[in-house]
């Protein structure tokens, strides 16, 4: 049975948006720490195309090891 993912709310797409800011990371090095093209990973940060959650977890996480390497 496959489990349907709702898309995120705008408030998370923003704090993660901010978070990628303060770690200094690319949407280029984000999309490729998802193992997505740019063109789609940018779509899913404006909120067009939606962030599932585990997608969120893995950036969440990318992000937290690049903070901490900083």
């Amino acid at each position: 049975v496959l489990i349907k993912e709702e898309p995120m709310i705008s408030q998370e797409l923003r704090q993660l948006r901010a978070d990628m800011n303060r770690a200094r990371i690319s949407r280029k090095e984000g999309a490729k720490a998802l193992h997505l093209s740019y063109s789609v990973f940018n779509r899913k940060l404006r909120g067009e195309r939606p962030l599932l959650p585990e997608e969120a977890r893995r950036l969440r996480a990318y992000i937290d090891r690049e903070a901490e390497q900083g």
